[in-house]
């Protein structure tokens, strides 16, 4: 498909758009535009913000990430959770990608390691390979 084949509106219609609507409404078309990109990708942007750890059951900690979206497609928050031990021994392939988009080589020690980090996810971070570098999402 070339650029050409491509139906919508002029550039002048886009320019005068931007400069005649209201600011809200030229918002509401950005983030849809935003978001129709990020879902023809099918990769999202997200920044780690908080991690809570809480015992669970078989000596294994569940590792909860709380993360606020980056780069296109409007998103709410989103959590991630993982189950491991303590020592990070028993951890699953799906943890270890996520670790792993994140720059994350070898264990944590600390879960302050992985707050403010970036990484991407698709298909909400279901599976192993559904856990990307923030480059997947900003890249078209």
């Amino acid at each position: 498909m070339r650029i050409s084949d491509i139906q919508g509106p002029s550039l002048t219609e886009v320019i005068a758009f931007t400069m005649i609507e209201k600011p809200e409404d030229v918002a509401i078309v950005e983030r849809q535009a935003a978001d129709r990109m990020a879902t023809v990708r099918g990769w999202y942007g997200w920044r780690a913000v908080d991690v809570d750890v809480v015992d669970d059951a078989d000596e294994l900690v569940r590792l909860t990430i709380y993360a606020q979206p980056v780069g296109a497609g409007y998103r709410e928050e989103a959590t991630f959770t993982f189950l491991t031990d303590r020592d990070g021994k028993r951890r699953s392939a799906r943890l270890d990608a996520f670790l792993a988009a994140c720059g994350v080589s070898e264990r944590v020690d600390d879960t302050r390691e992985i707050k403010g980090r970036f990484f991407a996810t698709k298909n909400r971070g279901r599976g192993v390979r559904d856990f990307g570098p923030l480059t997947n999402a900003l890249v078209g």
